[in-house]
């Protein structure tokens, strides 16, 4: 029984099948290296410091809830002071439930009024 498919084995056909899914196995590895580790670095801090590795697109159209996350996360840290939510999907998600959240450009309101509070201008 081994030697007829032994023999069958070796006629050629799938033979090259193996080889082919090999090397196509291989290759599809090299090249998501290729793009995570050499392509998308570079592109990430020509586009001002952005991780990719984070990113993602839903083909389904579903959205995920990431600010229950920050929620769930910003209770457990009493010590935090606050929770600067940065928006990319949605012009101005909502951050009332979030302990100290305050959106992007929330933020940064507060933050001009203070330096120049601090600076006497």
């Amino acid at each position: 029984m081994f030697k007829e498919f032994k023999e069958f084995a070796m006629r050629g056909n799938v033979l090259d099948m193996a080889v082919g899914i090999v090397i196509g196995a291989a290759f599809g590895r090299i090249v998501t290296s290729f793009v995570e580790d050499m392509l998308m670095p570079p592109i990430g801090l020509l586009l001002g410091k952005v991780d990719f590795s984070n990113l993602f697109l839903s083909l389904t159209g579903q959205s995920f809830d990431s600010l229950e996350r920050v929620r769930e996360i910003a209770e457990q840290l009493p010590s935090l002071r606050k929770v600067v939510v940065v928006p990319n999907l949605e012009e101005r998600p909502d951050v009332s439930d979030i302990p100290k959240a305050v959106t992007l450009d929330e933020w940064l309101r507060l933050f001009a009024v203070w330096q120049s509070q601090r600076d006497g201008r």
